[in-house]
């Protein structure tokens, strides 16, 4: 299943999803094409790899980037699959890029990686650009999204995912009915409402239509956004929510008496 974001003459952005049976952590994927340049975010783990390939059609030859927000398998687990098949660079962030070793053949990956500071980097792509922006802690330590200004969608990774919906493909329009499915999630992925709430001021400067998060349906419209924007920075989450209970060993303490071993 695919979705238009945006589309004109020289330039768009799709999204495609549903990419899994409904058994499997459903995953999400952003195209953006402008002219002869491609990018794909967040290409996902093996499960997805063949249905998103035949997806990018004729834009596979112009792909110049494969963008990774972090390191997770749902987003990374098919790297080597999608170097082999593709010309494009792998953008990643520059915390994790010593990992990508254990995930590709040797030599494979020489000349074809590009590191993403930690305080974001800007993408040409012909005479558009995108831009990762920072997301650290949200939830993985370096992490980025990716805004096309465009179609003004920001791929927000883990950020505004939600589990067990049904309709993927069905935009977001008002944030309330939908807030059950994402707030087990956030409370429970994101490191700390500090972090959620420094994110959410980035945000709020930004002309977006589109929030395309890598699990559930987009957001779209500036209301829900906004709306979404408001919830995230009042949400107590991970490092928030800890107490002592949460550090004990399971199961009664035994202390050993005198010689026992």
């Amino acid at each position: 299943m695919s979705i238009e974001l945006y589309g004109d003459d020289l330039h768009s952005c799709q999204l495609f999803s549903g990419q899994v049976v409904r058994t499997e952590v459903q995953t999400c994927q952003g195209l953006v094409v402008h002219g002869y340049h491609a990018a794909l975010i967040d290409p996902g783990g093996t499960a997805t790899f063949n249905r998103v390939l035949t997806q990018l059609g004729p834009h596979l030859k112009y792909l110049d980037y494969l963008l990774f927000s972090h390191q997770d398998p749902d987003t990374t687990g098919a790297l080597e699959g999608w170097v082999l098949a593709t010309r494009g660079k792998v953008v990643i962030p520059e915390l994790w890029e010593r990992f990508l070793p254990h995930l590709c053949s040797p030599g494979i990956l020489d000349g074809r990686v590009i590191t993403i500071p930690d305080a974001g980097l800007e993408l040409p792509m012909g005479k558009s650009r995108l831009r990762a922006l920072p997301a650290h802690f949200l939830h993985s330590e370096g992490n980025f999204h990716f805004h096309d200004p465009v179609a003004r969608a920001l791929f927000s990774g883990d950020m505004g995912s939600a589990i067990g919906v049904e309709e993927l493909c069905t935009p977001v329009e008002s944030l309330g009915p939908h807030i059950r499915y994402m707030e087990p999630f956030h409370r429970r992925h994101m490191s700390c409402n500090k972090a959620c709430r420094l994110w959410a001021d980035m945000v709020r400067e930004i002309d977006l239509e589109w929030l395309v998060p890598h699990h559930g349906p987009p957001l779209h419209g500036r209301a829900v956004i906004t709306d979404f924007l408001e919830w995230i920075s009042e949400l107590e989450c991970g490092t928030d929510l800890l107490t002592a209970a949460d550090y004990r060993p399971p199961g009664p303490v035994r202390h050993q008496g005198k010689g026992e071993r």
